[in-house]
């Protein structure tokens, strides 16, 4: 698939390595004008300190949740700190969030950090798809975790050329508005 994608785009992936990602993203950002596809993971390099505005990030495909892993021994810890402090305050005023509470907000935290990383002021733009099941339809559950302005603008689709159709329209309507106030400057 990667062979695929590159016959049409630079493909670039964020290195393992913390020493090449400063060379990965200098030549992400010299082919960003010509396509380019940047495949990054939640929480990785590429989630901090990395300025995605305006051209740098149009679309942004998550696939998942990113629930952080329970096998980690500081999660677990932390889930079970919770747990036991939140029995223990259940009743009172000032009570503390469950283990449970607290792994969901980690998760959703790195989802809405990730999805957000294509709109970074007022003027830019971009689109974001999540791949998950879990997002099917106005009523489930997983909607919550998203930020607001994202709850409010979320679509869902159920095959693949409705959706082709929507961002298609959705980009040209955005490209033509920008390319309008470029000729048109106080619009």
């Amino acid at each position: 698939m990667m062979k695929e994608m590159s016959k049409h785009k630079d493909v670039f992936k964020e290195p393992r390595n913390s020493l090449e990602m400063d060379d990965c993203m200098s030549g992400y950002y010299q082919k960003i004008e010509t396509g380019a596809l940047l495949f990054a993971v939640f929480r990785g390099k590429a989630s901090e300190g990395m300025d995605f505005a305006d051209n740098a990030a149009r679309l942004v495909i998550t696939v998942g949740i990113p629930y952080p892993s329970v096998a980690d021994p500081k999660i677990s810890l932390k889930k079970n700190y919770n747990t036991t402090k939140w029995i223990e305050t259940k009743d009172l005023k000032d009570r503390h969030i469950s283990g449970n509470e607290w792994y969901n907000i980690q998760a959703f935290r790195a989802l809405n950090q990730a999805i957000g990383r294509c709109i970074r002021h007022r003027d830019d733009w971009g689109a974001m798809i999540m791949v998950d099941s879990r997002f099917g339809g106005h009523s489930s559950n997983y909607l919550d975790g998203l930020c607001k302005w994202i709850r409010q603008r979320q679509r869902h689709y159920n095959n693949w050329h409705e959706l082709h159709f929507n961002l298609q329209s959705f980009i040209s309507k955005h490209t033509q508005a920008k390319t309008s106030s470029d000729l048109c400057p106080g619009k």
